[in-house]
């Protein structure tokens, strides 16, 4: 024992099997890092996908709406803010969508 209270253990012995136990766990460690690794990867690849298709609704959604503005003679400013022009053509889309069926205009008969 030393002066200031501490207590020293010396032990003697094999420890080949408590090295073993050891180098057993770097290895299982080691692989499950790798698994976690490929599993972040993947994620990663899915929300860039994910991303990347949203990218692309939204730009095709400008796209048709650039597309209906021009055939309206309209810019998409007068859309976004709601022209008169715009709700005349939203309410005549409700109209159209919410007429029953017996009311819409038949085919003609051949």
């Amino acid at each position: 024992m030393a002066n200031d209270g501490s207590v020293i253990i010396d032990i003697e012995g094999d420890s080949s099997k408590f090295k073993s136990a050891l180098s057993g766990l770097g290895s299982i460690a080691s692989t499950a890092l790798k698994g976690v690794t490929t599993a972040v990867a993947a994620v990663t690849t899915a929300v860039a996908g994910v991303a990347t298709a949203a990218v692309k609704v939204g730009s095709g959604f400008e796209s048709s709406m650039s597309q209906v503005a021009a055939t309206m003679g309209l810019t998409v400013e007068d859309i976004r803010n709601g022209s008169e022009e715009f709700e005349l053509l939203s309410q005549a889309a409700k109209t159209q969508v919410q007429r029953p069926r017996s009311a819409r205009p038949r085919p003609p008969t051949l």
